[in-house]
């Protein structure tokens, strides 16, 4: 749980940013969809972390704000996956939001304690891809952690 207060921290403080002295209140939101795929994730041994915030500046957001696998998330500016998401049937989630965000956040922390874990981790803002992440975690306690911040 405390990877996901960070990371909530991090959203509050880029949210909280704001150019007082900007009278214009235009801003260029971007729309985002974030692609994930684990292979291999132990439900017992493995840790898997991945958090996701955004929000408007104006504070104006559709309800609900993300989705995912096509499914809203109402009530909620962040969305988060575990390891217990990916030792189903389901090893992909494609995450989105359902409206333009001017500040958007995402934590992954992923660490194997055991046999190969392998995957991919893609960030596409407003349809371009601006992340592309191979995972292939090999050996006892190697890990993926890496934070993302975008802001318009």
């Amino acid at each position: 749980m405390s990877d996901a207060l960070v990371h909530m921290m991090v959203f509050f403080t880029l949210s909280s940013c704001s150019n007082n002295d900007d009278n214009n209140n235009s801003h260029n939101d971007s729309s985002y969809k974030i692609t994930i795929t684990l292979n291999e994730v132990n439900e017992n041994n493995d840790y898997v972390s991945i958090t996701l915030a955004g929000n408007n500046l104006s504070g104006d957001v559709e309800s609900p704000l993300w989705s995912i696998n096509g499914e809203g998330q109402p009530n909620t500016l962040t969305v988060s996956l575990d390891k217990n998401d990916f030792t189903g049937a389901t090893k992909t989630y494609i995450m989105e939001t359902n409206s333009a965000i001017d500040v958007f956040t995402a934590g992954v922390q992923i660490i194997n304690y055991g046999p190969p874990l392998t995957g991919s981790f893609k960030i596409e803002q407003n349809n371009t891809t601006v992340v592309t992440e191979a995972i292939n975690l090999v050996g006892d306690n190697t890990d993926f952690t890496e934070d993302y911040s975008f802001s318009d």
